[in-house]
């Protein structure tokens, strides 16, 4: 996989990255950054998968309904990796990417 250096946000299809046997903890430090947004917009997690970047590390993707009938066949993405020792989050409306 050729690494794109001018990306400044993790791709939000996962492509060809390879699946975290044990994403637990980062996975679970992603939902509680998203549980704050969570709070003002209600919305329902769907499938999520983690796997690693050779350029962002690990990233955890979620895809999430806000209206379920709203947009389809487009997808609403969560995209959450770690920078700079931090967790940050990225919510990718109306993607035409394949679901997770």
């Amino acid at each position: 996989m050729a690494i794109d250096t001018e990306e400044e946000t993790p791709p939000v299809d996962p492509g060809d990255e390879l699946p975290l046997e044990h994403p637990e903890a980062f996975a679970a430090e992603c939902l509680q950054a998203v549980g704050a947004v969570k709070a003002v917009q209600p919305m329902a997690i769907g499938k999520a998968i983690t796997t690693r970047h050779p350029k962002w590390g690990e990233i955890w993707r979620a895809d999430f309904d806000i209206d379920p009938d709203s947009i389809r066949p487009l997808v609403n993405r969560i995209v959450c990796w770690r920078q700079n020792g931090d967790v940050t989050v990225m919510f990718a409306i109306g993607q035409s990417v394949p679901p997770l």
